[in-house]
């Protein structure tokens, strides 16, 4: 069980003429935009000023272990300075050229420890998008910042079901996860919003019951991304309490499909039962 929310910023952007577009993706287009033909927006801030205050943003949210990967995957080791607090106004300027002269695709991901949450914030900018999507989106997840004393896992598991033996005890378990994960993802965007003026923000997030964790939980990997080995194994243990709940819980399972459990039992989302 996590809190997962999506981010999105629409930064200042230029939107651009219209591109040749083949039969099936001017069909899609009209589909899902209601027109044919395919735009795109390009956003005019160089990646290392977008860079710049995006980790400024995330180290005032106390986030730690920032670390950047470029548009063809590479992490950037010398994106952050290590001690960010006493970085001088003009460390960007170490980055690449291309970062200063054009803009870059890139993808910052920070830790955050506190509150009773322990959190993973991923932040990416794509300067050229379509104009549905913000320029500047990226992702929260959060679980509960428990874990057992080494040696103690077994008492840690006993402690865990005892706790959530009721239907009510597991209900507000995700009430104040919710809360919790809602109060920082809000935090977040207002303090992007402040970074980029005039540029709107919204977020949107909910719990979520991972469906085959215990089972297969490298399927997991990239979703929890950022967020600490020894606060997961709460994660299998409300699996398994959920499991046997007679309520239904949003869900996603070890393929990515997002649908809801209810007594162990997944049932994937109506628009993709649709589609298969």
């Amino acid at each position: 069980m996590i809190y997962d929310a999506l981010l999105a910023m629409d930064l200042h952007s230029e939107l651009g003429p219209t591109l040749p577009t083949p039969r099936l993706t001017g069909l899609e287009n009209l589909l899902f935009t209601g027109r044919w033909g395919s735009r795109r927006k390009t956003c005019t801030l160089s990646s290392a000023v977008v860079l710049a205050r995006c980790c400024r943003v995330l180290s005032t949210l106390g986030c730690s272990g920032l670390s950047v990967r470029d548009d063809a995957g590479s992490l950037l080791a010398q994106a952050v300075p290590a001690d960010f607090q006493d970085a001088t106004a003009r460390w960007p300027e170490s980055l690449p050229p291309s970062w200063q002269e054009q803009p870059c695709e890139l993808e910052i991901l920070g830790s955050l420890q506190g509150r009773g949450i322990a959190a993973a914030i991923t932040l990416r900018y794509t300067p050229r998008h379509d104009p549905e999507q913000g320029a500047l989106t990226g992702s929260l997840r959060a679980l509960w910042d428990v874990r057992p004393t080494a040696g103690e896992e077994e008492q840690f598991q006993r402690s865990m079901e005892a706790a959530l033996m009721g239907e009510g005890s597991l209900r507000e378990l995700s009430r104040r996860l919710t809360s919790r994960g809602e109060q920082l993802a809000l935090e977040t965007a207002q303090c992007l919003g402040e970074a980029f003026t005039a540029s709107a923000g919204s977020t949107w997030g909910r719990v979520l019951v991972l469906h085959g964790y215990r089972e297969r939980p490298e399927r997991f990997a990239d979703l929890l991304a950022g967020l600490p080995e020894e606060r997961r194994l709460a994660l299998a243990l409300l699996e398994d309490r959920v499991g046997r709940s007679a309520a239904r819980w949003p869900a996603m399972d070890a393929h990515g499909v997002h649908g809801h459990v209810k007594r162990g039992h997944f049932v994937p989302s109506a628009e993709v039962a649709h589609v298969a």
